[in-house]
């Protein structure tokens, strides 16, 4: 009988000489090659999940392998510029407004946008401004705010003059307290007071004497020197600085009346000994 060798089939190999035995490749690698010694590693992006393969597995679309001889599908991993999104078992790419690096399964969002995600991935928005919306997870916002796009001031928050959202101290409660009070109590003191000076109203022009005297009440207050809190003061600047002249007049011209004059001093003492 004669005896003759045989290269090792497709798949395997045999590194040692005068071997009647051929090795099956491992796994992540393969051979193609009749009569090789060794197996080759699976390049990026594919992968051999079984021993003795003649060819690697590609990865699926926009996916590659973080290191050569991907043994796994699990190896593969979405490409820089892509995100995998599991409701669709593929690699979607990012927009503008997020980045991807390799290996991403959530998108990084960029400061000035807003990112949310959707049944169909992620929809990223353009914010007002880098300060309201930061760079981070998906939804991310500044302090304070909240909703799509950052729009909003957080419960208990509000808007300063730079436009960051800051908690609401207790002097803003105070003032709106007081003012409520301060309203509901004219509402009853108004109609006395005119009744007082022997004036007739019919019951609009009772209600808008009510919001008059309001007004001309807060004007004469404001004016007085005395430590407001901040949130009360801010309302004073607003009333004094508006560039409505009517309004203006109004708080100057109207407020001779003996009435209002009367009840504004009243107020205004009771409200200096409360500050004290």
């Amino acid at each position: 009988v004669d005896e003759y060798c045989v290269g090792c089939p497709v798949g395997t190999f045999n590194d040692v000489v005068g071997s009647a035995t051929c090795k099956k490749c491992n796994l992540g690698t393969f051979n193609n090659d009749v009569g090789s010694t060794d197996c080759s590693e699976c390049e990026a992006g594919k992968f051999s999940n079984v021993t003795g393969s003649s060819a690697c597995y590609p990865c699926p679309q926009s996916a590659i392998t973080k290191y050569l001889g991907a043994s796994s599908l699990a190896d593969c991993v979405c490409d820089k510029g892509y995100y995998f999104f599991p409701a669709k078992n593929e690699c979607l790419e990012c927009t503008k407004g997020v980045d991807c690096p390799l290996g991403s399964t959530v998108p990084t969002q960029l400061a000035d946008f807003y990112a949310e995600k959707t049944v169909h991935g992620y929809s990223v928005y353009t914010c007002r401004s880098g300060s309201e919306c930061i760079t981070g997870v998906p939804g991310a916002c500044a302090k304070g705010r909240t909703g799509r796009a950052c729009v909003y001031c957080e419960a208990w928050h509000h808007r300063d003059s730079l436009g960051t959202c800051t908690p609401c101290q207790a002097d803003i409660f105070s003032a709106l307290l007081l003012s409520l009070a301060a309203f509901i109590i004219q509402m009853f003191a108004v109609a006395w007071i005119y009744k007082s000076c022997n004036q007739q109203l019919t019951q609009g022009a009772f209600l808008r004497s009510c919001l008059l005297m309001v007004v001309q009440t807060v004007a004469i207050i404001s004016r007085q020197r005395l430590t407001w809190p901040v949130a009360v003061a801010k309302v004073f600047d607003e009333l004094w600085h508006s560039e409505d002249v009517k309004f203006q007049s109004m708080l100057y011209f109207q407020l001779a009346s003996p009435c209002t004059a009367f009840w504004a001093l009243g107020v205004l003492w009771i409200i200096s000994k409360l500050l004290v």
